[in-house]
């Protein structure tokens, strides 16, 4: 089955004038939702926030009775633990009565974000305190991304975890290993998939909106 949602509603991409009734008129039925990010910087390294607009975003998509799937947007260059980063999460996330669907690492670099060997022994260690919660996790990630951390350290571990793939402009996505061909949990097959798509990015308004595009295969 496919079912059309918003792939990120988050304080970069809804705003007090997001018309979530509209998208749910549209045809959304779902969104993932950012809980927790990267905060001020403390000794030189980044802390944890809330995400600004977490807490109304998930108001308004109850109140509509979208389904929901909460992620946390996973830096690498904090040095705080992986359990610390997962309490952190999970408190959050607990304000609102859990994830939904999904509790979910978002787990991608940068030219200046990037992983390394402890890095990736943090995000194992998050992902595993957040799964003793009983809820459902996935990995968000792309394929080439996935690629490069198996380059890093052992990733096998992973398999442990469902994988919502971004892989966009193809006919199917290409699973990386560890994962099998098509077990995918849900597919991202576009970048045009931002809850802005219902509001605007600034006033006057500069800049409009993809159109929202995500797949969930179940």
């Amino acid at each position: 089955m496919t079912i059309l949602g918003i792939g990120d509603a988050s304080e970069f991409d809804t705003f007090p004038t997001t018309d979530w009734s509209k998208a749910y008129r549209m045809g959304c039925r779902f969104a993932i939702v950012r809980a927790t990010t990267t905060g001020a910087w403390v000794a030189g390294k980044p802390s944890l926030k809330e995400d600004l607009r977490y807490l109304e975003n998930v108001k308004a998509m109850d109140t509509l009775g979208m389904q929901r799937q909460t992620y946390a947007w996973f830096d690498p260059r904090s040095q705080l633990t992986g359990a610390e980063q997962a309490q952190f999460f999970i408190n959050t996330v607990n304000k609102t009565g859990g994830p939904g669907q999904f509790a979910i690492a978002d787990v991608e670099g940068t030219s200046n974000i990037y992983y390394n060997a402890g890095s990736i022994a943090r995000l194992k260690e998050w992902l595993y305190v957040v799964a003793q919660t009983g809820w459902r996790m996935a990995i968000y990630s792309y394929p080439s991304f996935i690629d490069q951390l198996a380059g890093m350290a052992d990733i096998s571990w992973m398999i442990d975890y469902e994988l919502i793939i971004a892989n966009w402009d193809v006919l199917t996505p290409r699973n990386p290993w560890p994962w099998h061909p098509r077990a995918e949990a849900a597919w991202q097959y576009t970048g045009a998939m931002k809850g802005s798509k219902y509001g605007y990015y600034a006033n006057p308004i500069t800049k409009t909106s993809p159109l929202i595009c995500m797949a969930v295969m179940e």
